[in-house]
């Protein structure tokens, strides 16, 4: 009898368990779905990922979420489910620990615009726990048929060595991943040190620009050269950069008296995704057109790795001049002079050939 009531009492604890599980992932989920800017912008901010993955990921998560939290709601499968849920949730955890350490400041999105706070070690606490009970719902549906072998399962020994295993599994799929994201920040730093090493932290005049492939804001992609008999003005900046905010007054300014003039184009250059620009230029009201490149690629040959710059290209794609940091009257005046000086140079070319 007493045997039987502790089973009882078992089954029905790893059943509440195993629905407040399911219903944490369900409710994630859902509030994913409800603001799924929000969260894309989340998973831009972690600058991990380039614009086809995070416009991937924005949906996958949601969807995977909700269709592990029915799955787990409804029981099947548990075992199997509980340990994707418990994986996915190490990743999320792994994830947030490596940008915690680098210092960055950003929310993770976990349960959309519910969590805006920054990550700290109160979301890897929240975290933990959750895995703690997949691991235990895992270990405890594992090739569990309900019959003799319950019992022996319910005394202890054979739910604590699954437990054991389950535990295992997430430790080596935690570090495996820690390791991909090392791998992938170690490549990210050696690019930079590359950069460093060369001594030319921004384009130089002369230097040819290559062309690049940007995506507007309505996720079209655009292929931009320099053969087109235009100078091209590119102002280059990030969303989470505090001078490139400053300097976009200066920016229109430059746009506005430019307007009209069908022999200079003027490109806005964001390091976001397009979601991110979005929200952005609506917030700062930026008045010139305005793409995504996400690109490693994009980055070197464009001496990117400091925001805000201004560059100025002639029709040929070679580099007139580079601006680091906020315009001020003096500078934008240097620019108007330079365009005016190769705007005749252009034309006279032009007569010539």
């Amino acid at each position: 009898m007493y045997i039987l009531q502790n089973i009882k009492f078992k089954s029905g604890f790893f059943t509440s368990l195993r629905i407040i599980f399911g219903t944490i992932f369900i409710f994630s989920a859902l509030m994913k779905f409800m603001d799924l800017n929000a969260f894309s912008i989340a998973l831009g901010k972690f600058k991990m990922l380039n614009l086809w993955q995070i416009e991937f990921l924005t949906y996958f998560f949601p969807f995977i979420e909700a269709t592990l939290g029915i799955l787990l709601l409804f029981n099947i499968r548990t075992s199997l489910t509980g340990l994707a849920a418990t994986s996915l949730l190490a990743l999320f955890t792994t994830v947030i620990v490596s940008k915690i350490f680098e210092g960055e400041e950003v929310s993770c999105g976990c349960f959309g615009s519910l969590t805006t706070d920054k990550i700290d070690f109160t979301t890897v606490y929240r975290n933990i726990i959750f895995i703690a009970m997949g691991v235990m719902i895992t270990s405890f549906y594992r090739d569990n048929k309900f019959h003799s072998e319950l019992i022996a399962k319910l005394k202890g020994k054979i739910i604590l060595k699954n437990i054991f295993n389950v535990f295992l599994i997430i430790i080596f799929f935690f570090l495996g991943v820690q390791s991909l994201i090392f791998a992938l920040q170690n490549k990210e730093l050696k690019n930079r040190l590359l950069l460093l090493t060369t001594d030319r932290d921004v384009l130089k005049p002369g230097e040819i620009a290559k062309p690049i492939t940007v995506t507007s804001l309505e996720e079209k992609e655009f292929y931009i050269d320099y053969n087109n008999n235009q100078i091209t003005l590119i102002f280059l900046l990030s969303t989470g950069c505090n001078p490139c905010k400053l300097n976009i007054p200066n920016w229109n300014e430059l746009a506005n008296s430019l307007k009209g003039r069908a022999d200079i184009r003027i490109i806005g250059i964001s390091l976001d995704s397009t979601s991110a620009i979005l929200e952005y230029s609506k917030k700062n009201q930026i008045l010139f057109p305005i793409y995504s490149v996400m690109k490693d690629e994009f980055k070197i040959n464009y001496k990117a790795f400091v925001t805000p710059q201004t560059y100025l290209i002639d029709a040929r794609g070679s580099v007139i001049n580079t601006w680091t940091g906020i315009l001020n009257q003096n500078l934008i005046d240097e620019i108007f002079k330079k365009l005016d000086i190769t705007q005749n140079k252009t034309k006279k070319e032009v007569y010539h050939e």
